[in-house]
């Protein structure tokens, strides 16, 4: 693991009526960025975005530790939160149901171990 990173700003929620209005929440909170480099699927990068109240993130891994599938990287200090996950293009095939959430503009609830997506693989072209 890389970083992390910590871009400090002010706090406003993250919900969808939020982010539909001015306020640009996923660069105006408070942001940790951890990059992530795996076998499977290359670079990724978490973008962790406190919410109103948040006090902190914090972190239980740190630069140089080595992470696994499913494993916690820290908790949002009290209020609430989102996580922005980046892959590197063609390197996953995102499930359908946040295709169709993406393609409307509208978050999708991702709770602790629930599909993202499947690798990406050169085969996938041919369907």
């Amino acid at each position: 693991m890389t970083g992390p990173t910590s871009l400090l700003s002010s706090p406003f929620s993250p919900k969808p009526a939020a982010v539909c209005n001015n306020v640009d929440v996923l660069t105006d909170n408070k942001r940790t960025c951890i990059e992530i480099k795996t076998k499977d699927f290359g670079t990724v990068i978490y973008v962790l975005i406190g919410a109103t109240d948040v006090a902190s993130i914090q972190l239980g891994v740190s630069q140089g530790s080595v992470v696994c599938k499913g494993q916690e990287l820290g908790y949002f200090a009290y209020g609430g939160s989102c996580v922005v996950v980046v892959f590197e293009e063609r390197s996953i095939i995102f499930d359908r149901d946040l295709e169709r959430q993406s393609k409307i503009g509208m978050e999708t609830l991702v709770k602790y171990g629930s599909s993202l997506g499947r690798v990406f693989t050169d085969s996938w072209m041919d369907q």
